[in-house]
């Protein structure tokens, strides 16, 4: 049985891809910064560590024994998450490149990393140079490795129900570049079905291509919001960037790499089965149920 360290394994991919793994029958140590961290991973795995991977040191044998590295590490597009103001170079390419040193020293005989699907023009984007700059040092490792590049997460695009909710459909530019979001469960069975790929890359999209307007359009109606989505001109939004720029860079890189997506055409060859419009309801279901949760707390909290 191959012994897996699962790197980024409490972020959105990386706990989907320990499940996975688990249910494959794999053994599975994973990385953490925290104890406390670990406890959304559910007790599905063997062995962890805790290490950071901007501290190399820190990572101590996290890697002794192990077969295979999978790396879902990287800085998240989560606005939620940006108190941390480590640009995507210093986490995702710094970061990375301190895993697959580590795992080079060890003797690891596989090493699969999660990217992003490429496209024309997307590398004006410092979040998809910052992947791209470490695809390529793996490359020229000499590691066996498989590269897993979906389009853009369903996680990602929440956005626009968040805004939909608020009876706003927010779209950036003409609205009319294509994508085929994917859900994290389709894109974890992809990577675990790396292990035994011999493929150097994989490129993978969800099942339904949409328009920027039709997923605006979507978020709005499972939002129940009867509104048409707004517009907003590329140039407007690229003032807006470059206004931020001095006061946190990654914001300003999230920003730059929201307003070029935003533009392009970003297809994948149909791999997922999960449905975007599936998961919004979803989302939306449970976040309607946590709010009337909140909402019985504070009322029993009065009555008291």
């Amino acid at each position: 049985m191959k012994r897996i360290l699962v790197v980024g394994a409490t972020g959105n991919l990386g706990r989907l891809v320990v499940s996975e793994l688990k249910r494959k029958g794999y053994w599975i140590r994973v990385l953490a910064r925290s104890v406390s961290k670990l406890q959304i991973l559910e007790d599905e795995f063997d062995d962890y560590k805790i290490g950071d991977i901007l501290d190399p040191k820190s990572m101590g044998s996290a890697f002794s024994g192990i077969d295979a590295v999978i790396s879902c590490a990287g800085a998240s597009l989560d606005l939620k998450d940006f108190k941390n103001k480590g640009t995507f170079e210093e986490i995702n390419l710094g970061g990375n490149l301190n895993v697959l040193r580590a795992a080079l020293n060890t003797g690891v005989s596989k090493f699969i990393y999660t990217s992003f699907l490429r496209a024309k023009g997307i590398q004006k984007a410092e979040y998809i140079r910052s992947h791209d700059r470490f695809s390529e040092a793996i490359r020229n490792s000499g590691i066996d490795y498989t590269i897993v590049r979906p389009t853009a997460f369903f996680s990602i695009l929440l956005e626009f129900l968040e805004f939909a909710k608020k009876g706003m459909g927010i779209v950036i530019g003409n609205g009319k570049a294509k994508i085929n979001p994917i859900h994290e469960k389709d894109v974890a069975k992809a990577v675990v079905e790396a292990l035994e790929s011999n493929e150097e890359e994989i490129n993978i999209g969800g099942p339904d291509i949409l328009t920027r307007d039709q997923i605006t359009e979507l978020a709005l109606k499972v939002a129940g919001r009867n509104k048409k989505p707004i517009h907003i001109p590329i140039f407007l939004n690229r003032i807006l960037i470059y206004l931020l720029r001095p006061f946190n860079r990654r914001i300003f890189q999230f920003m730059q790499f929201g307003n070029t997506v935003h533009t392009l055409d970003i297809v994948g060859p149909q791999y997922g089965v999960l449905r975007l419009e599936d998961y919004f309801r979803e989302k939306s279901g449970s976040q309607l149920l946590h709010s009337e949760n909140r909402s019985l707390e504070k009322g029993k909290g009065f009555s008291r």
